[in-house]
């Protein structure tokens, strides 16, 4: 097994494909939230079919009070979990740090959403709407845009910004050089 601690040519490989496997698994997050989420409608449809429409007592009320923050808390979990055994093998603060904020600003921005739409039903034009305020960068930008609820334009604009930031992180962590102790 390379040491990955003295091995830095090799280091950098093996981090570009820890990197890899944490866009597939983000991909992978918007996938099974895109599940999760047509699994929801159709709840909602029995529910609405069986007791009509109230705005206390429905589906989606359970879902963003419950559901959404297990999923959330799930999703940040396991990146830092990843980014833990990165640590635990190279003892690199700032490429754990990388290999845990990118992700997450690619989940707190909105880009782990977009892909959310690439694999769902529903379509980004017709589905961002007031849910999308639970991010706080898309909140913002709506505000700032004047919108009551966030819409594509400010959705949009949240994600590539959370890209290119996250492009700039990550840039600046895996370069990074911790200054060296002095020993005496």
């Amino acid at each position: 097994m390379v040491d990955l601690q003295r091995n830095t040519s090799k280091r950098w490989i093996v981090f570009d494909r820890v990197f890899v496997m944490i866009i597939l698994l983000i991909a992978f997050f918007g996938f099974m939230d895109a599940r999760n989420i047509d699994g929801m409608f159709k709840l909602d449809a029995v529910h609405q079919a069986e007791n009509g429409w109230n705005p206390n007592d429905n589906v989606w009320t359970v879902y963003w009070s419950s559901l959404q923050p297990v999923l959330f808390g799930l999703w940040i979990g396991t990146l830092a979990i990843i980014a833990l055994v990165w640590y635990l093998v190279t003892k690199d603060k700032s490429e754990t740090a990388a290999i845990f904020l990118v992700p997450a600003i690619w989940i707190i921005f909105g880009v782990q959403d977009l892909l959310f739409f690439l694999f769902s039903k529903q379509t980004m034009v017709s589905s961002v709407g007031c849910w999308a305020n639970a991010l706080i960068p898309v909140s913002l930008i709506s505000k700032l845009l004047g919108e009551v609820c966030p819409t594509v334009t400010s959705f949009a604009l949240s994600a590539i910004l959370g890209l290119f930031l996250s492009w700039f992180v990550l840039f600046k962590l895996k370069y990074l050089e911790w200054p060296k102790r002095k020993t005496k």
